[in-house]
């Protein structure tokens, strides 16, 4: 099995992701999808992205992490491609404030079948 990765949705000013990913994929750096910078807008901007997307997650498999973080339709199309990959079951890792630590949360869907 291959190491664990942790994918950050966004690059974001003022947050550590560390934590994660001291915990879950120590071995590993991390890897941010999107840059700080980046806001989809409009339809456009939600295709120009995508490909970004999917470059950078090409190889996002089961046993990775996702750090929701950013613009939320980014979080949304992150987490889409996320379930695509993997083929319905994404690790999502969660902050604790009260533990001040992430936590795993394994969120399955069934997977879409095709008409």
């Amino acid at each position: 099995m291959p190491t664990p990765r942790v994918y950050v949705v966004q690059k974001s000013r003022g947050l550590d992701f560390t934590p994660a990913k001291e915990e879950f994929s120590p071995d590993q750096e991390l890897i941010f999808v999107l840059p700080g910078f980046v806001q989809m807008y409009d339809d456009a901007s939600v295709e120009e992205i995508r490909d970004t997307i999917e470059t950078n997650m090409y190889d996002f498999s089961a046993n990775d992490y996702l750090v929701l973080c950013g613009d939320p339709i980014a979080m949304v199309v992150v987490y889409a491609e996320a379930q695509f990959c993997t083929g319905g079951s994404v690790n999502v890792l969660k902050f604790d404030r009260r533990k001040n630590r992430y936590k795993a949360i394994e969120v399955k869907f069934p997977p879409l079948e095709e008409d």
